[in-house]
């Protein structure tokens, strides 16, 4: 959803940087902060198809993931942006 909501045209008034170029994400990784582990997503979560499609995403597996990108992590934020709780966007 985020990935494409930011590929619009629209967003790119919020996306310029002081010098006029657009700000670029290098990778978004799905996140869920639900669940810590695999284990922890109940079936009706595994099967929604909000989640085909999206690799992993509980915290554990994203962690590995940015060790695996970046060598290690000490801290990750995590916004909600584009969950079917929000009910205005941000961008």
């Amino acid at each position: 959803l985020f990935e494409g909501t930011l590929k619009k045209s629209s967003t790119n008034e919020a996306r310029k940087l002081d010098d006029g170029s657009l700000m670029e994400i290098a990778k978004i990784y799905p996140l869920d902060a639900m669940f810590d582990a695999p284990e922890d997503v109940p079936d009706d979560v595994k099967t929604n198809k909000r989640y085909a499609g999206v690799g992993q995403y509980t915290i554990g597996e994203v962690v590995e993931q940015v060790k695996a990108d970046y060598g290690k992590i000490d801290i990750l934020v995590h916004s909600l942006a584009n969950g079917p709780e929000v009910t205005k966007p941000l961008l």
